[in-house]
């Protein structure tokens, strides 16, 4: 791919090569306080986790782990530049790995170019930074490369070369070098351009860092690493603008994006969206965009809990009964029906794990109770809550079960069915335990023991007493018939 030029007049400079390279004017030599807020402000507008690192040291300004993983905000940046003001001037540091999709080879001096077009390949003209050094330095950018799990982060790999891979930093232009110097990028302005220049490795310098160990599979690093249907770079690539009939589905999976990057601020995720849209041909309506972004929003935390467990839970119901009991259905992809758990299966790791097993037919790994509980909240905070009538309740079952029962009508000699079923006798309901429970084996619900159905049976209004009805002596359970039709649906 040819790499575009800047507009305007370009500076030059000698390469690795003795030949002049353009460099992007954007920056002032002379000048020592450039604000990096704006710079900061774009480059995240793109998709890069930059963080304000110190010119001296090369060490982040504050505590940088978290962005390993998620993007960091402007305001994360202002706040940080409050309480160290040089960082608003000093260095732009890119988090490089799998997370931003980007990979970095640094060359120190022109002679480390020479020799690993030398010894290895051409370079590819893909996005290039020039680096403050006096004797030449240049950070080629590529994207991380497909079907590895995870790059090491290297110095001297080669003499005078370094790779910047997952937990790197690769410093990006206006940053200002040790030597009063600031980066500028060589040919192609990321900012201006976005990141179609942005090149995969060549093939043989794929080879020889592979041969030097760099890359891993499978997370052998101890790196983890998820599935996923998203290429590496997957981001970048649709940070360039999409066409009609991809916008919807890129909105959504770069909202999800951002909203992960950004711990779920929305308006954060608006701001960067906007931005994008804007690279559409054609954009998308402001409120459709806005109806992608509320709707990837509302179903965030069940997307993280199906990333997390490794099978896609499309939908989750909370079932609120009025006796005070409450169930959770999860929809799983390529299941019929629902899984449904109690509260206390839901929230405990090992119960879910075996109640998922049994209901899905699918293993899912081993989770710590802590994390399990951070990604649980989020998922039961966005659940679809319905009111269950009485009806759809154990208590509700027990009462049409009594109803359809007594609608045979009434006995004169009750002693010679009671054993098999409810019975109507002197104005009264006759029942014993074990017919409900026989009743029950045919629908949804089971009772454990006879104590829980027998104070089932007093929440509706029945007593019970040993007697003997006729010939039979046995604990009996009876309520008049005109107050069991005075409870609630019946």
């Amino acid at each position: 791919m040819e790499a575009r030029k800047g507009k305007g007049p370009q500076k030059k400079r000698a390469n690795a090569n003795g030949t002049t390279d353009e460099v992007k004017p954007t920056l002032t030599h002379s000048q020592s306080n450039i604000n990096l807020l704006p710079y900061a402000e774009k480059y995240l507008g793109i998709g890069f986790p930059v963080i304000p690192v110190q010119t001296k040291t090369k060490v982040p300004f504050a505590p940088w782990k978290e962005f390993q993983t998620s993007l960091p905000t402007i305001a994360w940046w202002k706040d940080t530049v409050k309480k160290y003001p040089r960082a608003a001037y000093e260095m732009i540091g890119l988090v490089t790995g799998k997370h931003s999709g980007v990979i970095e080879l640094d060359f120190d001096s022109p002679s480390a170019v020479s020799w690993f077009e030398a010894t290895v390949c051409k370079l590819p003209q893909t996005i290039i930074s020039k680096t403050g050094r006096l004797e030449g330095g240049w950070g080629h950018f590529y994207r991380y490369p497909i079907g590895i799990d995870y790059v090491k982060t290297r110095a001297g790999v080669a003499e005078n070369i370094d790779v910047r891979g997952d937990g790197g930093l690769a410093y990006l232009p206006p940053s200002l070098h040790k030597t009063g110097q600031r980066y500028g990028w060589l040919n192609v302005d990321p900012l201006e351009h976005g990141l179609d220049d942005l090149l995969e490795l060549p093939k043989e310098a794929f080879e020889f860092l592979e041969a030097k160990g760099i890359f891993s599979r499978n997370g052998q690093t101890g790196g983890t690493s998820q599935k996923s249907d998203n290429k590496p770079g997957w981001v970048g690539d649709l940070l360039l603008g999409v066409k009609k009939g991809s916008r919807n589905s890129s909105a959504a999976k770069l909202a999800g994006w951002y909203l992960r990057a950004f711990s779920g601020d929305i308006n954060e995720t608006r701001a960067c969206l906007k931005v994008w849209n804007e690279r559409n041909d054609p954009p998308l309506e402001a409120a459709e965009l806005n109806k992608v972004i509320e709707s990837i929003k509302a179903k965030e935390g069940t997307r993280r809990l199906s990333e997390k467990i490794g099978h896609e839970i499309f939908n989750v119901e909370i079932l609120n009964y009025p006796d005070g009991e409450a169930l959770y259905n999860l929809y799983v992809d390529g299941k019929n029906n629902a899984v449904q758990m109690t509260p206390r299966e839901l929230l405990t790791p090992r119960l879910f794990r075996e109640k998922y097993l049994v209901l899905a037919k699918k293993v899912i790994p081993d989770i710590k109770n802590r994390d399990w509980f951070n990604l649980i909240q989020p998922v039961i905070d966005e659940a679809e809550e319905i009111e269950m009538n009485e009806d759809e309740t154990l208590l509700g079952t027990i009462k049409e079960i009594i109803k359809r029962e007594i609608s045979r009508g009434t006995f004169d000699n009750p002693e010679d069915f009671i054993e098999n079923q409810v019975v109507e006798w002197d104005k009264r309901i006759w029942l014993r335990l074990d017919v409900i429970a026989r009743h029950l084996q045919f629908t949804p619900y089971r009772v454990r023991s006879k104590k829980k159905l027998g104070t089932l049976l007093r929440k509706i209004g029945f007593k019970s007493q040993p007697m003997q009805l006729g010939e039979k002596k046995d604990r009996f359970w009876f309520m008049a018939k005109s107050d069991f039709e005075k409870t609630p649906s019946t």
